[in-house]
């Protein structure tokens, strides 16, 4: 015979905090109308603190009601009417598809969550990963040119800098299946060294290149890229030793082997990489919802963010207190067994 779980949840009752003991449905159901009464709350007053003085037109949603609505699209992955359907019922706010996209294309959004891992020096590892443009099959992209339609093998690239310790994405570019890792690399490390301090970066092969060792060490980061099998050990004319740190990695490995030189280096934290685009396409799917391409990074942008916020969450990191409450109710309302598990303070 099957058990029931039960799950303590913490009130006040007149001033007095009291534990209630509750089964897992139970403490769901509660939490879940808790969020609710909240969010419809935290719409209201931010509406109102926007319509304050404001000339024409009033303002329908707030800010946060649009970061929801981004949430749910890409966290359960719904169609536009299906997502009108869920913003009632969470917190009764009427909205048409067409007024649901244009709010959420114009989002401006930071990926970082503000105050995580400030003033820390991070490990970090980079890599890139594909996601199918279109749901056709086979990684197709169709293209309308001319008036006709025609299709074209393709994918869309997604290039990332994440941190090894918390797996958070710090730093996200695009491209397409024609554009080189090496291409999108000084971007995205321009990107992630405008906001954190970076000690150490670790790559694949794909950046193997002088150039990407040029970069990290203008930046004063230790580069730890896995040379290629074929790479030649380059001597300084005057001492007969590897010239470089690249050279260094090639003799070291040509006279201990890659087992020596890998744990030498610890470059099986290169494997963070992996692991977070696993958990982004546990998440999101490897799908992209635009159609357009001039929306797809915007896309990608609102994914990131909603991921950094899940980590945060799960480090248990409370930021603002108004996005802590969005991604609650957006994450209470999914299956448990869907994202990561995240224990609220």
């Amino acid at each position: 015979m099957a058990t029931k779980k039960y799950a303590s949840l913490t009130h006040r009752d007149g001033g007095e905090l009291k534990v209630k003991r509750l089964t897992l449905e139970q403490a769901e159901e509660s939490l879940i109308s808790d969020l609710k009464t909240r969010t419809k709350r935290l719409h209201s007053k931010q509406l109102a603190a926007m319509n304050r003085g404001k000339v024409g037109r009033p303002f329908i949603f707030s800010r946060d009601v649009v970061l929801l609505a981004a949430i749910l699209l890409y966290l359960r992955c719904l169609s536009y009417r299906r997502l009108c359907t869920e913003l009632y019922l969470i917190a009764e706010i009427r909205a048409s598809k067409s007024m649901l996209h244009e709010r959420i294309v114009a989002l401006e959004i930071d990926i970082d969550v503000k105050g995580f891992l400030e003033k820390r020096i991070l490990d970090c590892s980079t890599d890139a990963t594909g996601f199918k443009p279109t749901n056709k099959g086979l990684w197709r992209v169709i293209l309308h040119e001319d008036g006709k339609v025609r299709q074209k093998n393709g994918y869309a690239k997604l290039a990332i800098i994440n941190d090894t310790k918390t797996l958070s994405i710090l730093s996200a570019q695009i491209g397409d299946a024609q554009t080189a890792d090496i291409t999108l690399f000084k971007p995205s490390l321009e990107q992630a060294r405008s906001r954190h301090r970076i000690n150490v970066l670790y790559g694949d092969g794909a950046y193997d290149a002088y150039e990407v060792y040029s970069n990290c060490q203008q930046a004063k980061i230790v580069p730890v890229m896995k040379p290629r099998s074929y790479s030649v050990v380059h001597y300084d004319r005057r001492t007969m030793l590897p010239r470089d740190l690249r050279s260094r990695y090639v003799s070291f490995i040509k006279n201990f082997g890659y087992e020596k030189w890998s744990k030498r280096v610890e470059y099986g934290r290169r494997w963070t990489s992996e692991i977070v685009f696993s958990k982004f396409k546990r998440l999101f799917g490897e799908i992209v919802k635009s159609k357009k391409e001039e929306n797809t990074p915007k896309e990608f942008t609102a994914k990131v963010w909603i991921y950094n916020m899940l980590v945060a969450l799960q480090h248990g990191f409370a930021g603002s207190c108004q996005l802590l409450a969005i991604c609650r109710t957006a994450y209470c309302i999914l299956p448990l067994a869907k994202c990561f598990i995240l224990i609220f303070p």
